[in-house]
């Protein structure tokens, strides 16, 4: 398909009816292409190229959500980006939006950045999210094992896989004494 037919223009006029922008990030340069929906949905203005400025912009208590889920995706085990989060916009309006993204590697098959969508999801998908749900999600989403313990008998409120992959169990475990779930610990 030609790159300036008609049929992109149709197709560039879809993508941009639809609300979700596009972008394209080089993680090793630190900078980012991105069409005029995801500049103004990750609060770039026409100017910034800068991968910082996502960070500046993104609400302070998902900074450290981000960072998990963009270490657990650049793992050679980890998945593609898909990550919910806010965006604090310059006169303070928090905006959540959705960011999938795929790897992106060189010819020696190391990782140099991302691509993808964003999508705004709007306020009333999230309307307080309580903070047990948030911590649940960086639990989860972290790249290293993590888990909360409850109580002085250790009960395994919270794990992520990692950590019940090196404890040889399942979600199972999840709700039971430390010393029951996995006894050789």
């Amino acid at each position: 398909m030609d790159n300036s037919g008609p049929e992109i223009v149709h197709l560039r006029k879809i993508l941009e009816a639809s609300g979700i922008g596009i972008w394209k990030f080089n993680t090793v340069a630190g900078k980012a292409i991105l069409d005029s929906t995801a500049k103004k949905l990750f609060g770039f203005s026409e100017e910034d190229t800068e991968l910082t400025k996502i960070l500046q912009n993104t609400f302070i208590d998902d900074v450290t959500l981000i960072n998990a889920a963009v270490a657990a995706a650049t793992l050679p085990s980890g998945g593609n980006l898909d990550i919910k989060f806010r965006i604090a916009e310059s006169d303070k309006k928090i905006r959540w939006v959705h960011v999938r993204g795929s790897k992106l590697k060189d010819s020696n098959e190391s990782h140099t950045g991302f691509e993808g969508t964003i999508q705004e999801i709007g306020e009333e998908l999230y309307p307080g999210q309580d903070n047990g749900a948030r911590f649940r999600s960086l639990i989860e989403q972290a790249p290293v094992a993590t888990c909360l313990f409850v109580g002085r008998d250790m009960i395994i409120e919270l794990a992520n896989n990692l950590m019940l992959g090196y404890w040889g169990v399942d979600n199972s475990a999840i709700g039971k004494k430390l010393s029951e779930a996995v006894p050789e610990v």
